[in-house]
């Protein structure tokens, strides 16, 4: 049941993001990527759990695992340079 909550508040966020990607990413566009704020886990948890799905040696998109990429360096080096 937890997960079937999560996969709902995910669908429910989502339907209230604009449809694309931006131009440049920000905070809150990586944070929606990862799904950080709801999943619980670290930004390298979520990470590692996204990429083993999305990346194109698995069959996944280069260009989601590219974003996915993308999202995790900006969360970390906002974490390094805002302890």
């Amino acid at each position: 049941m937890h997960l079937l909550q999560r996969f709902t508040s995910s669908v429910k966020r989502l339907m209230n993001y604009p449809r694309g990607f931006k131009h440049t990413m920000d905070t809150e566009e990586a944070k929606l990527i990862l799904d950080i704020e709801h999943s619980g886990q670290t930004v390298m948890q979520r990470y590692r759990t996204l990429i083993k799905i999305n990346h194109p040696d698995r069959g996944g998109s280069s260009y989601i695992a590219s974003k996915i990429n993308q999202a995790k360096d900006l969360l970390i080096e906002q974490t390094l340079r805002h302890p």
